[in-house]
């Protein structure tokens, strides 16, 4: 159930301050009426689906294990008044890139680079603590203007866990999460190489006959090496990162920005 606070409204020691922005759904920027510090909120009542409270404790717990990471939005805690439940974490003063694609169409590839390679660093960062994100996509990256922030670890795989079945969002799930194999790295690697493909295409990533139905199972490797919408400098790397065989891809996220910052030095 989602739930539908006004500015001015307090919840705890949080007052709100705007609603949540278009693609970014019961995420309510607020201010600590202590520290005046602005920070964000999801929120989700007791009478939502117990997958959703769920979400919210996982990414509390991944939270705690994360930290502090510059390309990754931290995450506070998560506090309870009366039957809403509250993820406190840090304002970014941004969009989502699935937003901005939706406005703009497309990124310029220099952007569209430089915003995943920030995003790989983040995930090397979070492989380094155990954590998998298992639902790397636009609609979970921020940019504010200048670099790209990682969030939503709601679906994270994380030491101490138990791993759920198929996860992760249509037309980004690496295709061996569908037999259910253990989660890893390159998993993530995978979804960042369809979510930079996403970034470059735009609205063609969902509408194009070049592209297939994102319904269907698609093979990007394919599509990567037709494309127009891909630069030829970028295609060598993108084919690895989207390679249907994790053994293929890049052994980490890390390795993976090593290879797009090389990228973004010849575009």
């Amino acid at each position: 159930m989602r739930v539908q606070l006004y500015p001015g409204m307090r919840i705890g020691s949080y007052e709100i301050v705007s609603p949540p922005k278009e693609g970014i759904a019961s995420v309510y920027k607020a201010r600590n009426v202590d520290t005046n510090d602005n920070i964000a909120l999801k929120v989700r009542s007791q009478r939502s689906f117990p997958e959703e409270i769920e979400y919210l404790r996982r990414e509390e717990a991944v939270g705690r294990i994360l930290g502090k990471h510059p390309n990754i939005v931290s995450v506070h805690g998560l506090e309870r008044e009366a039957d809403l439940f509250y993820l406190v974490m840090d304002f970014v003063d941004g969009q989502s890139v699935d937003d901005i694609v939706n406005e703009e169409n497309a990124l310029p590839p220099k952007r569209a680079l430089a915003i995943a390679r920030d995003v790989a660093a983040g995930l090397d960062y979070a492989h380094g603590k155990g954590v998998i994100h298992r639902d790397v996509k636009s609609a979970n990256i921020l940019f504010d203007g200048n670099k790209g922030l990682l969030f939503d670890f709601g679906l994270a795989h994380a030491p101490g866990f138990h791993p759920t079945g198929v996860v992760g969002s249509t037309g980004f799930i690496p295709p061996e999460y569908s037999h259910n194999i253990r989660p890893d790295v390159r998993g993530d690697v995978y979804s960042l190489g369809v979510t930079i493909l996403h970034m470059l295409a735009g609205v063609d990533f969902v509408r194009s006959p070049e592209f297939g139905s994102i319904h269907n199972k698609r093979d990007y490797k394919a599509i990567v090496s037709k494309t127009r919408a891909v630069p030829g400098v970028l295609r060598a790397v993108l084919l690895k990162a989207v390679d249907a065989e994790p053994d293929n891809r890049y052994k980490s996220a890390g390795e993976f920005a090593e290879a797009l910052e090389s990228v973004l030095k010849k575009i």
